[in-house]
């Protein structure tokens, strides 16, 4: 969501990494430049992922649902593991800022192969191409570069959750495809969102409280569909639980851009007869 330059409230060293020193580093001075572009990030990378079928045949294969006749588009020419940096370039020619989209691809490029804690600034320059003095009109310093990717892909990753829940079809094939849709999501980014769920779950983390908000989210939106699934009303808490164990199976079986097709239906496997066994 668009924000004001002053929202960048994190204190100095809540975050593990970061080295703040008042007064030596530049504040961003494009905030609104930064919002409007993350914005319409958001509506193109939406739009993108809701085209599974563009990502890998595989993928593709192993998230449509048995039976169904559809038929697969030709390949776009670039793999699964540069999905992400596509969709960025895509929207930097629709109007996201440039130097923006470079920082956001480089960024995530290094957070997911490094890791948080290993990522440094001198990584993430080097990894976009931009400047020093260019980073710091947009961002403090490389957690504000994570919070600006945590919205990112968790907003578009709950906007498919909510889509795939409120379809037309009945409530076991909506559980299904939810299920697909968080499948979908590390197969798009996988590496990233290993870290940024690494980095939510941290003790005393500023992401922590908005990772709750968005379970709590995903919960409100997946109950209805629960509960016709089960015949019985459930308690919210239980349903929540059963999404952080779907998220545990994607982390265990370490799902990413370079899943194979048979371990992304070996993982749909395991989370659906996780919910069934549960739901009974």
């Amino acid at each position: 969501m668009p924000r004001a330059a002053s929202t960048r409230t994190t204190p100095a060293g809540s975050r593990r990494g970061r080295r703040r020193k008042p007064g030596t580093r530049p504040q961003p001075d494009r905030a609104g430049t930064s919002a409007e572009s993350l914005a319409l990030l958001k509506r193109q990378t939406t739009a993108f992922v809701r085209q599974f079928r563009t990502l890998s045949p595989e993928v593709f294969r192993a998230l449509i649902l048995p039976g169904e006749e559809i038929t697969p588009r030709p390949a776009s020419g670039f793999s699964r593991d540069r999905s992400f940096d596509y969709v960025v370039r895509m929207s930097e020619s629709m109007g996201v800022n440039q130097s923006y989209g470079r920082i956001l691809r480089g960024a995530a490029a290094e957070f997911g192969e490094k890791g948080y804690d290993a990522t440094s600034i001198d990584g993430i320059l080097e990894a976009s191409d931009v400047a020093r003095r260019t980073f710091y009109q947009f961002f403090s310093d490389k957690g504000d570069v994570l919070d600006d990717l945590f919205d990112l892909v968790m907003e578009v990753w709950g906007e498919l959750f909510a889509e795939a829940a409120r379809s037309e079809a009945p409530p076991q094939v909506k559980l299904k495809r939810a299920v697909r849709v968080c499948i979908g999501g590390f197969s798009f980014a996988g590496r990233l969102i290993r870290v940024l769920l690494t980095e939510a779950l941290r003790p005393g983390s500023p992401l922590e409280g908005r990772y709750r908000k968005i379970l709590d989210g995903l919960t409100a939106t997946i109950q209805p569909a629960y509960e016709a699934a089960v015949g019985r009303e459930v308690d919210p808490k239980y349903i929540r639980a059963q999404l952080v164990a779907v998220f545990a199976i994607a982390l265990d079986l370490n799902l990413s851009p370079a899943s194979t097709r048979a371990e992304l239906e070996e993982a749909q496997r395991l989370m659906i007869r996780m919910i069934a066994a549960l739901g009974r």
